[in-house]
């Protein structure tokens, strides 16, 4: 029987069974294959980089954080490997009443932890779940910084339907959603199949 490691993360949602299934295959794993996983995930980006210098970077969240009875908001900034501009939008994380520096270990309600070795994953998936319909971009704590918060499950997804995230980053409109997936698609496109991702928390 082979391991489909693509459908278990597709469908991963942070049950307690799917956490004790990963820790299982972890502990299978020597500390230089960890390393090697890690290095294979993230890609080196030098040649596309040089081919274009425009090509997606990194990508940063800016929100105040805050205790409130209203949904609050921040945005989100995708920079060139230059550190340019590329693209602004409007994005939240977190539910309503659950977003102050207070609430990083309430899980599926505050918001995302301020870990300093997350990524992202450009290739994403599409997603079913009610409230991040269509496509999701999964956060990756690489070296599992967010394990101090018992969190996980992260990702990038358009704030549908449901107002407010369990902790993901959830762009607030579809039209900036479609921009964000096509800078994604361009990056995948040149090779680049993940990105530094930086909170900016005030």
């Amino acid at each position: 029987m082979n391991l489909d490691l693509e459908q278990v993360f597709k469908y991963y949602r942070e049950l307690e069974h799917q956490k004790k299934a990963l820790e299982f295959i972890e502990k299978k794993l020597s500390p230089d294959e960890i390393k090697e996983f890690y290095t294979i995930w993230r890609s080196p980006v030098e040649e596309a980089v040089k081919a274009n210098p425009d090509l997606l970077g990194e990508i940063e969240f800016h929100m105040t954080l805050r205790k409130s009875s209203e949904l609050l908001y921040g945005q989100m900034i995708l920079r060139s490997t230059r550190k340019a501009q590329m693209h602004v939008c409007v994005a939240t994380s977190g539910a309503r009443g659950w977003q102050s520096h207070d609430d990083f270990y309430q899980v599926a309600k505050g918001c995302i932890p301020p870990c300093k070795d997350l990524i992202v994953d450009l290739k994403g998936f599409h997603s079913e779940v009610r409230g991040v319909e269509g496509m999701f971009y999964p956060i990756i704590s690489t070296k599992r910084e967010l394990n101090r918060y018992k969190r996980s499950g992260f990702g990038v997804h358009v704030d549908a339907n449901v107002l407010g995230t369990a902790g993901c980053l959830g762009v607030k409109t579809t039209r900036d959603f479609e921009i964000v997936k096509r800078i994604f698609k361009d990056a995948i496109s040149n090779k680049i199949s993940s990105v530094p991702f930086k909170l900016v928390y005030k």
